[in-house]
């Protein structure tokens, strides 16, 4: 066998790198670890590695047209054209695929993350967990930009505090999420946002990293030029691991139109305050509104 993978390299098309073969041996083995720790389902399955380029593909088990040819437990050919590239979950032949699109990160946390990610949306409707995506064009706006960037600011304090400190700073997230003229981030929390956490839990307990690194992406998500359509993946991550600390048995009693805020409201005893910008000068509220009205005069001298 080690003479095999030695020569695997000059056998893969060129677009498939060894690094590749050895990313999806590596996350077979977590898998396999994990079994079904989270969900009660294996993230093991059908996942596709594709190059965007050539559509040269690496797949953890046989092409539904038997075509991908085997190299050392793992079936390498080319994606039919008929095929749309994405990382997403497809339907090839009478299955769902996770498919992943190369190169992954070199870092182990991050590929590990987006590999367990994209196995949960392959598993996602069998759990009754795949919701519609709602609009929140609003999330890039002045005043929906605000106070997400106080929730995440808190939900980040929260993560890294323990105690009475961490429970208070879970609360002022949700008065903060409460504060926003809309609410439709739910949907996308539950059918991204649990995914990211699933990568995120899962990359967690396979790396020597610590929740403070969650911590640290929290926080720099408020620097992301746009909101919409990518805040669950900072929120959905945070409040999973906030439930795993204060309600155990959260996942079992998800539905597609569960909303995280109010489960883990309902977890630390959360009750809506009067003013919340009493609460978010202690997150540096004035400042930020100032950034906001800056960030507005800007957009509106552009379309101009």
């Amino acid at each position: 066998m080690t003479r095999l993978l030695a020569l695997l390299p000059l056998l893969l098309p060129v677009a498939v790198a060894q690094t590749d073969v050895s990313a999806l041996k590596e996350f077979q083995e977590v898998c396999k670890k994990e079994a079904d720790r989270l969900w009660g389902v294996s993230l093991c399955g059908r996942l596709l590695l594709v190059d965007p380029r050539s559509r040269s593909t690496v797949a953890t088990v046989r092409d539904p047209e038997s075509k991908f040819e085997d190299r050392d437990g793992v079936f390498v050919g080319t994606l039919p054209p008929e095929i749309q590239l994405d990382n997403t979950s497809v339907r090839w032949g009478a299955d769902e695929w996770a498919m992943v699109l190369l190169p992954l990160p070199n870092d182990a946390f991050s590929r590990i993350r987006l590999l367990a990610h994209e196995s949960f949306h392959r598993v996602q409707p069998g759990l009754n967990l795949n919701a519609s995506d709602a609009a929140d064009g609003h999330l890039d706006t002045e005043a929906g930009r605000l106070w997400p960037r106080m929730e995440l600011r808190a939900l980040a304090q929260a993560l890294r505090l323990e105690g009475d400190a961490a429970r208070t700073a879970t609360r002022d997230a949700l008065l903060f999420r409460a504060a926003a003229a809309e609410k439709s981030e739910s949907a996308l929390e539950i059918q991204e946002g649990l995914a990211e956490y699933t990568g995120t839990v899962v990359a967690l307990r396979t790396t020597s990293e610590s929740i403070a690194r969650v911590a640290r992406a929290v926080e720099a998500f408020e620097d992301q030029t746009a909101y919409s359509r990518s805040f669950a993946y900072a929120t959905g991550p945070a409040f999973g691991l906030l439930l795993d600390r204060y309600a155990g048995d959260w996942r079992k009693k998800l539905t597609r139109d569960s909303d995280l805020a109010q489960v883990l409201g309902s977890a630390v005893g959360f009750r809506p305050g009067p003013n919340p910008i009493d609460r978010a000068q202690r997150y540096g509220f004035r400042a930020v509104a100032a950034d906001e009205q800056a960030r507005e005069s800007r957009r509106q001298i552009l379309l101009a």
